[in-house]
């Protein structure tokens, strides 16, 4: 006899995340410490200090984490996941750094989400990329509305100032 387990589908969903989230996470880091071997270190001198250089092309890089930037521009909820963010956010401003912008030619949620992002060079990158996408038309809104409505209660409410937004914003039994 199979007991009915009310926290079923809640257990199955954490651990869902969890997989997910690992794997994105372990793919992030194979990628980014592939890039630079340990001796390695490449850096660019000028008027603003050094700067390490990840690549010189940014190509291979951007290949490498091609597919999942995209999983997670599709689906921002995955900014959620702290360590996901950090990884994301220096794959994008790797990229920017060796002058070899991620390229994207769908209007997915995360690049609006962006937008607001509290790191200038991620947020240089959104607006660019939002900007060379084009207008939101009415079938664009409805695919992005429900970001959109998130992008106005983080603005509103300041939650990317507050520095525990991680702690606050979870996975909660429905």
């Amino acid at each position: 006899m199979i007991r009915h387990n009310a926290h079923c589908p809640f257990i199955f969903l954490q651990v869902l995340w969890e997989l997910e989230t690992l794997r994105l996470i372990n793919h992030f880091e194979k990628s980014m410490k592939a890039e630079i071997g340990d001796d390695d270190e490449l850096y660019i001198v000028d008027n603003n200090g050094e700067m390490p250089l990840f690549d010189i092309t940014g190509q291979d890089f951007e290949n490498k984490l091609r597919v999942p930037l995209l999983e997670i521009l599709k689906y921002p909820y995955l900014l959620l996941h702290e360590r996901v963010n950090e990884l994301c956010v220096e794959a994008l401003c790797r990229m920017e750094q060796a002058n070899c912008s991620f390229q994207v030619f769908d209007k997915h949620p995360g690049i609006y989400l962006f937008l607001v992002h509290p790191n200038d060079m991620v947020r240089r990158w959104a607006i660019l990329t939002a900007r060379n996408l084009g207008k939101v038309d009415r079938d664009d809104y409805y695919d992005l509305q429900e970001v959109l409505i998130c992008l106005f209660k983080v603005i509103e409410l300041g939650l990317l100032e507050s520095p525990d937004i991680y702690t606050s914003v979870c996975l909660r039994e429905g």
